[in-house]
């Protein structure tokens, strides 16, 4: 382990064993967190829990999976409960399988000893210590790049505008100047104007009218039927139910 601390004389594939484990457990993390700003109930309870998993994984760095705890370190209960949990983990069958096989689908090799297996592990507690020793800064890239964003050009989302300086001719544009401009509405919306957006014939002489149509539930369902039929859609009919009477 002095040499994977030391990393220069480490084999490559465990140098990508072990980026690999750091970057899966600080994705999950990350989620986590993220999570967590919108869907905790008790953030301060979280952040316990946070601290008790990376104390954890010191422990079982420095000590050993089975080595007990300190005696009188706080939130013994739930540094417990972490232990418990993780070093059933470590020491069943199955993580070691998982562990094997997906060294063995990233380097290729097919058969592994039990040392190497052993080595594995180390790998993935090391990974575990060194992404949970950062847990509360694991959003910080996010932040660091929102504020570095917005120092370096304070209007990267464009000059907000700004209404003393706009001139009588820009509001008083001409007919000729709006065509052809998207942003202009009212020429989009107007129906007499050729920039204005083609709507179905059923639907052109509703906005040809001077006045707005009449607003009540009866009239704009009429309309609606008027617009399908003219469209030739039509409507579904309820299936008629007869009562039967009689033997």
């Amino acid at each position: 382990m002095d040499q994977v601390a030391d990393g220069r004389d480490m084999p490559e594939e465990a140098r990508a064993r072990l980026a690999k484990v750091v970057r899966q457990e600080r994705e999950k993390i990350e989620k986590l967190k993220m999570l967590r700003r919108f869907d905790s109930a008790n953030p301060a309870d979280d952040l316990r829990h946070d601290n008790a998993a990376s104390t954890v994984w010191k422990h079982f760095a420095n000590s050993g999976v089975n080595a007990p705890l300190p005696p009188d370190l706080p939130d013994a209960d739930l540094l417990q409960t972490h232990i418990d949990i993780n070093r059933a983990d470590l020491t069943s069958e199955s993580r070691r399988l998982i562990v094997a096989r997906e060294f063995q689908t990233m380097s290729g090799r097919r058969a592994l000893s039990a040392f190497d297996i052993i080595r594995l592990m180390n790998l993935l507690i090391e990974g575990k210590v060194a992404a949970w020793n950062q847990h509360d800064r694991v959003l910080d890239p996010i932040s660091s790049i929102a504020e570095r964003m917005t120092s370096d050009a304070p209007g990267f989302m464009g000059a907000a505008p700004d209404a003393s300086n706009r001139t009588a001719s820009s509001v008083a544009e001409t007919p000729a100047a709006s065509q052809g401009k998207v942003s202009d509405l009212g020429s989009v919306l107007d129906p007499r104007s050729e920039s204005a957006i083609q709507l179905p014939d059923s639907v052109g002489p509703l906005l040809a009218t001077e006045t707005m149509p009449d607003p009540s539930i009866f009239a704009v369902v009429q309309r609606m039927v008027a617009v399908k039929r003219t469209e030739k859609i039509k409507e579904s009919n309820r299936p008629v139910v007869t009562a039967v009477t009689g033997p």
